[in-house]
């Protein structure tokens, strides 16, 4: 068996020299032309030696170009385009997270300011509101569906009730724009639903290009009855609406239109038959006299007209072994005082009658 070499104090001292070297972290050359001279050591500012952890995040000139020609181009604001300079300028990685989160807790703040600081009358109005248009839209006196004068009429409403709307509403012209902007959006909102309810009403699904007039409808027989359609309806008005023969007369009328013309057209076609019918029994002289009809006549023909209509629909649309129209026998006359509020207001001067407004002397 090999002997080992042998050892002396002065090789095991050399050896430990030669680990200790091979184990230690090696210094970093210095770039060509950067050394520096003894003078300018023995000049160093020791406090400057103990900030130099605090260096080492600086801007980088053109980091910061590209990052503020991006920021805008999504348009950012200028002066959030100002801050970027302060992150740019943070001089550790602790400032800048601290930078970050600070604006992390920003944006959480922001959103919730969105919800919180929402005026709470907004909040309601925006019920009470809908149970005003549905209600307009859906009354026996309306006339008009649409344009200045349901606008006004349903803004009349609302400042009539408040319906928690500040007092000072009438002198501050933002607030009023926001109301009118919540009436409109709320009008266009529910002139489509209806038109929905009453598609659902006979099976028909909307064109594609929505401007077929003359929609193809499914069996008549599978429709719902003018009952079930009213009721439907009726959902959208406020708690306690009541569903009466005129209101049903008014929902006839509705589908008898929308069996003619289910375009964008449909509410001005409502509108041009409604006038259809008021100018022609206003229009027609006394058979027996050969004058001018007096308000009751007028009534009288509009009552008629509109328990035709009533009468057809009964008759056209939905099974005939179907009792569910057998509640119009039944069916209270009686509106609630949320919707005699919006029938008054819609009423013209002069002009009632079954599905026209008030109840009329019997045709």
């Amino acid at each position: 068996m090999a002997s080992s070499p042998p050892t002396s104090p002065t090789l095991n001292a050399r050896s430990d020299d030669l680990r200790s070297m091979m184990f230690a972290s090696s210094p970093v050359r210095p770039l060509a032309g950067t050394r520096r001279t003894r003078n300018e050591i023995d000049e160093d500012d020791d406090s400057a030696l103990l900030n130099l952890s605090s260096r080492g995040f600086g801007a980088n000139a053109n980091d910061l170009a590209a990052v503020k020609a991006y920021a805008t181009r999504k348009k950012l604001k200028v002066e959030h385009i100002a801050d970027i300079d302060l992150f740019f300028s943070a001089n550790t990685p602790q400032l800048h997270e601290g930078l970050l989160f600070v604006n992390q807790l920003l944006a959480v703040q922001k959103i919730d300011n969105v919800v919180t600081t929402q005026p709470l009358y907004l909040i309601v109005l925006k019920v009470n509101i809908d149970s005003i248009i549905y209600g307009a839209l859906l009354s026996p006196s309306a006339r008009r569906y649409k344009g200045d004068e349901l606008y006004k009429t349903v803004l009349g409403l609302v400042l009539t009730r408040r319906f928690d709307i500040p007092n000072n509403i009438d002198n501050d012209a933002a607030m009023k724009r926001k109301v009118a902007t919540v009436i409109k959006t709320l009008g266009t909102e529910a002139r489509s639903q209806i038109k929905k309810d009453l598609a659902k009403g006979v099976h028909v699904k909307a064109s594609k290009d929505n401007k077929d007039p003359k929609p193809t409808m499914d069996n008549a027989a599978s429709h719902q009855p003018l009952v079930v359609l009213a009721e439907n309806i009726a959902r959208h008005c406020a708690d306690g609406f009541q569903v009466t023969p005129e209101f049903c007369a008014r929902v006839a009328l509705m589908r008898r239109v929308y069996m003619k013309d289910n375009s964008d057209e449909f509410w001005n076609s409502l509108e041009d038959e409604l006038n259809f019918i008021y100018a022609t029994a206003t229009a027609e002289l006394d058979p027996v006299t050969r004058l001018k009809p007096t308000a009751t006549e007028v009534a009288k023909r509009v009552t008629k007209t509109f328990r035709f209509i009533l009468d057809k629909d009964r008759k056209t649309h939905g099974d005939p072994k179907d009792k569910a129209n057998d509640a119009l026998e039944a069916m209270s006359t009686q509106v609630d005082a949320h919707q005699t509020m919006i029938d008054t207001a819609l009423q013209p001067a002069g002009v009632s009658g079954e599905g026209g407004g008030e109840d009329s002397a019997e045709a």
